[in-house]
């Protein structure tokens, strides 16, 4: 129980970590289904990383920094790291809060935010639930979908690391 409790006021703590006037500088770009997958296109050429993530999932929450991690680790090896938010469009507290957590990380990667009902962007998407890391060839091909399913059997950064070094392994041939 204390884990959980530590967990919980630690997520907070990074929730907000940033100040509101800077939360408002952050870029959270809303985009369309359609527009998604048309962002989605301008990657090619380079293995993208994409996290599916939300401020009401702690492991999302939890798993944001490691992603950050990761795209200064192999940024210079032809990957890329995008962030999608699957936060209410109808709720604009929700939206600064994720303003404000991605502010108190300072990624270097793009985030976006989808602009579409939570139940029809979860469907368009083909979730199930989140977190959720989609890992993209350098053609465009979806590889990888780490999920969180299954709560017995949740993904780990290992696992996003592995999944990317077997597509630079294959690139490398």
């Amino acid at each position: 129980m204390f884990k959980s409790l530590h967990t919980g006021l630690l997520v907070l703590m990074l929730l907000f970590a940033a100040g509101p006037a800077h939360a408002e500088s952050v870029v959270l770009r809303a985009v369309s289904f359609e527009q998604w997958q048309q962002q989605l296109k301008t990657y090619r050429g380079q293995i993208l990383v994409v996290d599916l993530w939300a401020t009401w999932c702690t492991p999302c929450l939890e798993q944001y920094p490691k992603l950050i991690a990761l795209d200064r680790q192999y940024a210079k090896r032809g990957v890329r790291v995008a962030a999608l938010n699957l936060d209410d469009r109808d709720d604009p507290g929700a939206l600064q809060a994720a303003r404000r957590f991605i502010a108190g990380q300072g990624p270097s990667f793009d985030n976006f935010h989808l602009d579409e009902n939570l139940m029809k962007a979860f469907d368009q998407l083909g979730l199930m639930a989140i977190p959720v890391v989609l890992i993209y060839d350098a053609q465009g091909v979806e590889r990888y979908r780490l999920t969180g399913d299954n709560p017995r059997q949740q993904f780990t950064v290992q696992d996003v690391e592995q999944a990317i070094q077997t597509l630079l392994d294959e690139a490398s041939r």
